[in-house]
């Protein structure tokens, strides 16, 4: 693993990548008191147990009461459920925000965005009751 710094862009490079190379990659920056941060998920394709995923949850930026979504989408879905979390605790439904699965996708679906849902969330898939596999995104609230 090896970290570069190109200007104002660092990169994150993993030679010979392996299956224990899979997983939740998070950047945390501050400069001038403001702390940003970004994630990224890793799937290292051939690996028997990591679910079909076609399309990874994307971090997002959105203005405060504005809707917004993440999305983890699978080829087949069939056999398979989630639950997303935010700093370690379980999403739980509200007005607000719902858990929604649609065909192939699971949506965390926000109807209006606070500056308090802003953080990293991490959707856990379970295939028989048991957790397969985590990807995360981040939401940034712009005020």
């Amino acid at each position: 693993v090896e970290i570069a710094r190109d200007g104002e862009r660092f990169r994150l490079s993993i030679s010979a990548v392996t299956s224990d190379d899979s997983g939740q990659y998070q950047l945390e920056a501050e400069q001038k008191g403001v702390k940003c941060i970004s994630v990224a998920s890793l799937i290292v394709s051939g690996n028997a147990n990591e679910p079909p995923v076609t399309k990874l949850p994307a971090s997002v930026s959105v203005a405060s009461g504005s809707a917004t979504k993440l999305v983890l989408e699978m080829s087949n879905s069939e056999g398979y459920t989630v639950q997303w979390f935010k700093g370690g605790e379980k999403v739980e439904k509200s007005e607000r925000m719902k858990s929604v699965k649609s065909g192939n996708s699971f949506k965390l679906d926000f109807k209006t965005v606070e500056a308090s849902d802003e953080g990293v969330y991490v959707v856990k898939v379970i295939k028989d009751k048991k957790a397969v596999a985590k990807y995360a995104a981040a939401v940034h609230v712009e005020p």
